[in-house]
């Protein structure tokens, strides 16, 4: 009730399309069987909702999705995708599904727009992930596939922003939540989403998302929402206290 609260209240302040999140990821840990995933964006509108029921979505102990860029709210594709990961797609699978049955016809289903980065663990436990960034998705934009991580970014400053986060998150020992929040931080700097470049920061929302295995879908073991702030407010900082 929580997220289709959030969805109906980010329909009415930003409309039927907008501009969602600009980096992200998305991991999973085979070890622990944890799966996470992690945003921020500079957007207005979205008020303390901010983004995380908007763009990601996850099942316990399987796997998750990113879907970003120019994303209809609710975000149908997004929807779907997971539908198709609980029928055992894989993560290549989903977004080859994704590509042929777009579903946001403000944008003539037309899947140039969007981006996605997908990981989960197949039956065996074995990480997989797969990503899509369509050529008409803003610059600088792209998705970087490891073997239990997708980044992905639009609208950013630079390719440093999607080298950063995939730096410190291979860099960094310790669980998933902390992988995911070096991943952050490697973002954090004014205009990492080029939008906020005036205001000193790199976004106007974050988020931090972790499931262990065991969790209930409307349970998660971390579950960290920092809504929209003012201008000059960094909310990675926030994330990170």
């Amino acid at each position: 009730m929580k997220k289709l609260y959030s969805l109906l209240a980010a329909l009415l302040i930003c409309g039927s399309l907008s501009a969602q999140d600009t980096f992200s990821i998305i991991a999973v840990d085979p070890a622990t069987g944890e799966v996470g995933s992690a945003g921020a964006s500079c957007v207005t509108g979205v008020g303390a909702g901010g983004i995380i029921d908007i763009i990601t979505d996850i099942i316990p102990g399987k796997g998750g999705v990113n879907s970003q860029a120019w994303v209809c709210i609710p975000n149908t594709n997004l929807q779907n995708a997971i539908l198709r990961m609980e029928e055992g797609l894989s993560p290549q699978e989903i977004i080859d599904w994704l590509l042929l049955n777009d579903s946001c016809s403000s944008q003539n289903f037309d899947p140039a727009f969007r981006q996605y980065g997908i990981a989960d663990l197949d039956g065996g436990g074995n990480p997989r992930t797969a990503g899509w960034t369509g050529n008409m998705a803003d610059d600088y934009k792209e998705d970087r596939q490891a073997s239990n991580f997708s980044v992905q970014g639009n609208i950013l400053l630079d390719v440093s922003v999607i080298d950063n986060m995939e730096a410190n998150f291979n860099n960094t020992a310790g669980t998933l939540a902390d992988k995911l929040m070096a991943a952050m931080q490697g973002a954090n700097f004014a205009g990492a989403d080029s939008r906020c470049l005036a205001n000193g920061t790199s976004s106007t929302t974050a988020y931090l998302l972790v499931y262990r295995a065991d969790d209930e879908p409307n349970d998660p073991y971390l579950r960290l929402n920092v809504g929209q702030q003012a201008p000059g407010i960094e909310p990675i900082d926030i994330l990170q206290d």
